[in-house]
């Protein structure tokens, strides 16, 4: 299925960008030397995650 990126709207694009950053924050924590599993997803969770605030 190929897809017009240019008819998604801004959200849909900003979870792609998201999932695509995050891949990146995770290749430098390995090429910095952590290789354990539950402190790379803490590391990088502070990097790619955003605190929603409540209502």
């Amino acid at each position: 299925m190929k897809l017009d990126y240019r008819q998604l709207n801004g959200i849909a694009l900003a979870y792609m960008g998201d999932a695509i950053y995050e891949v990146y924050v995770r290749q430098h924590l390995l090429e910095n030397g952590l290789t354990k599993p539950t402190k790379l997803h803490h590391i990088a969770t502070r990097y790619v995650s955003a605190k929603l605030k409540p209502f």
